[in-house]
């Protein structure tokens, strides 16, 4: 692994239909790897800043990169050439979180412009803040049913039923000016939060309310598609296979190193981007 990405500070994951991984890294920009990270190609035509925070795929496989002060890039090519898709006005843009609707409708969650929605493959661009108190968003998160869920620096979480046209709170069992690192949902509907310095919250009511199930720091989320949920803390990855009940650390042949980001590739093999040293594969898959 990482032959080609050592030392490298990751921020963000994406697999695409064909299984190539992209890893967008603070500094380095983007690169890809065809074997699941055995190799990696940086990747970075076309992209004026390297700092990249956020990836996501659609499901026609163009590539989606949010750059801090940069906004928005577009690959339509596997990442061999990028093209901003900004706004005038809008190309300094922080990007912190990326998400994808089953419509294809592109959500932005940024540092300064709240929630961004595009409905044409990131071509235009929309605030959509109706509700929301802040325009600090750090993650996204869109469940099952299409209902988007934000996670906002020190005040917690909203969420939207109508494509994120308004924003309601929902933060009823969080601690107050909760500061928001990560959002995860499962297929039963079930919404995960890391909430800075207070561990794992649960909610089984679409975030109507939220009960603490770990006191673990979780800077990264995910939930494979047997709904076993993993958390990246500082040095450590923790899993739930009892829908957060219990946790259990799974960080065998992890570095020093705090895990940022994780993903699941098309076989079930869970990665981890660190802040400093790559990215690492289970050597089994979790499903």
């Amino acid at each position: 692994m990482n032959r080609g990405l050592a030392n490298t500070q990751v921020s963000a994951l994406a697999f695409n239909a064909g299984g190539h991984l992209f890893a967008g890294a603070y500094g380095e920009g983007i690169f890809r790897s065809e074997n699941d990270g055995d190799t990696w190609e940086q990747m970075n035509a076309g992209l004026a800043e390297t700092f990249v925070h956020a990836l996501a795929v659609n499901s026609s496989d163009d590539v989606f990169a949010g750059i801090i002060n940069n906004g928005i890039y577009r690959s339509e090519d596997g990442g061999q050439s990028w093209l901003q898709v900004m706004n005038a006005g809008m190309t300094h843009i922080s990007v912190a979180s990326l998400v994808i609707n089953p419509s294809g409708h592109i959500f932005a969650g940024t540092w300064g412009y709240g929630v961004l929605r595009s409905v044409n493959n990131g071509d235009s661009w929309t605030q959509t803040n109706a509700g929301l108190p802040s325009n600090e968003v750090n993650t996204l998160v869109i469940d099952a049913t299409g209902v988007i869920f934000a996670g906002i620096a020190n005040n917690g979480i909203y969420r939207s039923e109508d494509n994120g046209d308004s924003w309601i709170e929902v933060n009823t069992g969080l601690p107050n000016m909760s500061y928001v690192f990560s959002l995860a949902t499962s297929a039963n509907g079930h919404i995960f939060a890391g909430i800075a310095n207070n561990g794992i919250y649960r909610s089984d009511d679409a975030g109507d309310s939220w009960t603490r199930v770990s006191e673990a720091q979780a800077y990264a989320l995910a939930v494979n598609s047997s709904g076993h949920i993993y958390a990246g803390g500082w040095k450590n990855v923790y899993r739930s296979l009892d829908n957060g009940n219990s946790w259990h650390q799974v960080s065998g042949g992890l570095p020093n190193s705090m895990v940022s980001v994780l993903a699941f590739n098309p076989s079930g093999h869970v990665f981890a981007g660190t802040y400093d040293s790559g990215v690492f594969r289970s050597i089994e898959p979790t499903d």
